[in-house]
């Protein structure tokens, strides 16, 4: 029998998943990867209050507390979100490997539809482990980038670019030494 192929890619997942499903996915990893730039910017703030004037530490309170709720009910609502992503992610993965297995175990009459299931379970989770989490986590991973590079760029342009630049020097080092490196792992 010939079996149907499926090429696992960034554009199966997104076709496999709801469109409302991945715009909720890149609201919550949007809002919810501002959590560094939020610390950052709430405890530089504290020295700039005015403690004799009342009005002002509530207001900066409410806010602070506001933004929190925000930044990690979203964090929340990303992880559920993901989760329900793989989970609908291995549905898929698991009907089209099952369907497959299951047809061409009529022309094998000596396997066995444990040996299936067994088989169709362990790719699915290594699948699911070495693609799917790790494609939603870098996501996320590249929306704290971008709004932590663009806090940082606006609060101030010139000790953003030092420090941007300082970042990308702590990269040279293990790029320069990974041929070293593999060799001696």
């Amino acid at each position: 029998m010939n079996k149907k192929e499926v090429n696992i890619t960034l554009k199966w997942v997104l076709k496999n998943l709801n469109p409302w499903m991945i715009l909720c996915l890149f609201i919550f990893g949007v809002t919810s990867s501002f959590e560094g730039v939020l610390n950052g910017y709430i405890l530089g703030y504290i020295p700039r209050l005015n403690v004799k004037d009342g009005r002002s530490l509530i207001v900066f309170g409410i806010a602070a507390v506001l933004s929190y709720l925000t930044v990690y009910i979203s964090l929340f609502l990303f992880c559920l979100l993901m989760q329900k992503a793989i989970q609908i992610l291995n549905e898929r993965i698991k009907a089209i490997y099952f369907r497959a297995n299951f047809a061409s175990s009529f022309n094998n009459p000596n396997l066995d539809s444990s040996d299936v299931l067994n088989n169709m379970t362990s790719i699915s989770k290594q699948i699911e482990e070495k693609y799917f989490e790790p494609l939603l986590l870098l996501f996320q991973s590249l929306m704290t980038v971008i709004s932590s590079t663009v806090v940082v760029l606006m609060t101030n342009p010139v000790l953003g670019l030092v420090y941007l630049a300082l970042s990308f020097l702590s990269l040279l080092p293990s790029y320069i030494g990974k041929e070293k490196m593999k060799i001696k792992t």
